[in-house]
């Protein structure tokens, strides 16, 4: 394959965020964030967060007694292996979720700098186009999918997240743009902040921006909660562990900046500590338990995305092993196991044992990075391209927050984006996974959203687009009529901002 394109290398002393290359940066950084949602979000909905408890016991039985159990101790080893699962699958998917909230307020906070120092954030059609993805400028570049939950994913997911550079290069790909190349998302993000404080920067208070004090962001919801062994309700985000601040000077720009690095990759610990905030030194994942600071500000309210990741990943680990040694089967960890200390790697090997004896009893068999086309089923085809329109309409209402203040704002916002984001979307995702098709190679999947950005024609308005797509889905598949009277009344958003009068088509800046 071509090499990159070479940027403005943000490496050493070789160049730094300017007054040239600001607006770019900016923009990388929103794309940055997008770029996340949809790969956080496929692993999410892959995860069958409440299985049924009594299908997990009889079905763990029948797989014990062919391991050699006897009927008492299978019966025994059933129930609580299948309290592990019901644990475990609960809080991976609330952790997961819970940086997907924080990943659309980063889209935020960077849009709100954007739009207080050069304009208008651009949000729409900037999902991946082609996967494997790659986060815009990362050295190195390494393949990122939209999987279902694994040791792969989630070892993706610390990469992406990581506070330390990465130790082995990734697939080199030819980039469409120039973006501004960085090793970790905090040293992209620390070169923008030194130059929020510089006196090149003008702001503008007076354009609109998503502000707090007005309920557009909340810490937790309904998927961010997971009930622990007790059956006590733990919430994954602390009730201050950040908020949309409304940037107005270089003080306000840079304590935005700053919340979404802390909140990704953690703060930086105690010189002579001990601990560690990423990655081990060789690449390799710190299970250690007590090795790792796992908190995103110094007061050590809340637990870093990176953090979540890494307890999610020795958790599939520990069980990994329990199982495996419930069902007479010892897992070697040679070749993933560090002798000198409790660090794992080789994702590829251990998801091989995985699936067999762990993960199969709560993660769907949903397909790598699918495309809407690859449905052979006109009612799953049907279904994911009314998902996908939602998907997008989101970012297009999101955008438009930037062009409204007050009142219609708000409306757009609180009736638009929370309607859609938390119910529209997360029971097209739950019906999706719930439908099934057979794929080419003759195998049977569990059907995923896409999170392909759907293309809104210019004949009609985007809104009057959703009905149609509804209409036609819901003759195909009935189960999602109780969406029709949501659809109906989201907010009319126009695309006449992007349209270009001349030509009469579509305008996109980037």
């Amino acid at each position: 394959m071509n090499a990159p394109s070479k940027a403005p290398l943000l490496l050493g002393n070789d160049s730094v965020v300017n007054k040239e290359n600001f607006p770019q940066a900016i923009q990388q950084a929103i794309e940055i964030e997008i770029a996340t949602i949809p790969v956080y979000l496929y692993t999410y909905y892959s995860i069958n967060r409440n299985p049924n408890q009594d299908e997990l016991i009889k079905q763990l039985t029948a797989d014990l007694l062919a391991a050699g159990k006897t009927k008492e101790e299978a019966s025994t080893l059933a129930q609580e292996l299948s309290a592990d699962i019901m644990v475990y699958a609960n809080r991976a998917g609330a952790l997961i979720m819970s940086v997907v909230i924080e990943e659309m307020l980063h889209m935020a906070l960077s849009s709100n700098i954007k739009q207080a120092t050069v304009g208008q954030p651009e949000l729409l059609y900037k999902t991946p186009t082609s996967w494997p993805a790659y986060l815009p400028g990362h050295i190195p570049e390494f393949p990122i999918n939209r999987s279902k939950l694994s040791f792969r994913s989630l070892y993706t997911f610390l990469q992406i997240e990581s506070p330390d550079k990465l130790k082995e290069p990734g697939t080199e790909m030819l980039l469409a743009a120039k973006p501004i190349e960085y090793t970790t998302i905090g040293e992209f993000y620390s070169q923008i902040e030194k130059y929020l404080g510089s006196a090149d920067v003008e702001y503008h208070p007076e354009r609109p921006q998503l502000i707090p004090g007005k309920g557009y962001y909340t810490n937790n919801t309904i998927d961010t909660i997971y009930y622990n062994r007790e059956h006590k309700p733990v919430f994954t985000n602390a009730e201050d562990s950040g908020d949309l601040i409304y940037v107005t000077d270089a003080e306000s720009a840079i304590a935005a900046m700053q919340e979404i690095v802390e909140q990704g990759e953690g703060h930086t610990p105690e010189p002579g500590s001990g601990l560690t905030t990423g990655l081990n030194a060789n690449g390799t994942v710190n299970c250690a338990p007590g090795n790792i600071d796992d908190t995103d500000d110094p007061s050590g309210d809340e637990e870093s995305h990176f953090f979540k990741f890494n307890q999610v990943y020795c958790d599939l680990h520990k069980y990994l092993h329990k199982f495996a040694h419930a069902m007479g089967k010892e897992v070697c960890d040679v070749g993933d196991q560090d002798a000198s200390a409790k660090t794992y790697f080789d994702p590829a090997k251990l998801d091989e044992i995985n699936d067999e004896f762990f993960t199969k009893y709560f993660v769907l068999n949903v397909p790598e990075n699918p495309s809407v086309a690859d449905y052979t089923s006109p009612a799953v085809q049907k279904v994911a391209t009314l998902t996908n329109a939602i998907y997008t309409y989101i970012f297009l209402m999101s955008e438009d927050c930037y062009r409204r203040k007050g009142h219609t704002q708000y409306e757009l916002f609180m009736f638009g984006i929370h309607k859609s984001m938390i119910f529209i979307l997360n029971s097209l995702c739950g019906e999706l996974t719930g439908m099934s098709y057979v794929a080419k190679d003759g195998k049977t999947y569990n059907a995923a959203p896409t999170f392909e950005d759907y293309h809104f024609a210019t004949s009609s308005s985007p809104k009057s687009q959703l009905i149609e797509l509804f209409n036609s889905a819901v003759g195909a598949y009935d189960g999602i009529a109780y969406l029709g009277q949501r659809i109906h009344d989201l907010p009319d958003v126009p695309l006449e901002p992007y349209l270009d009068k001349e030509k009469g088509k579509l305008s996109f800046a980037g």
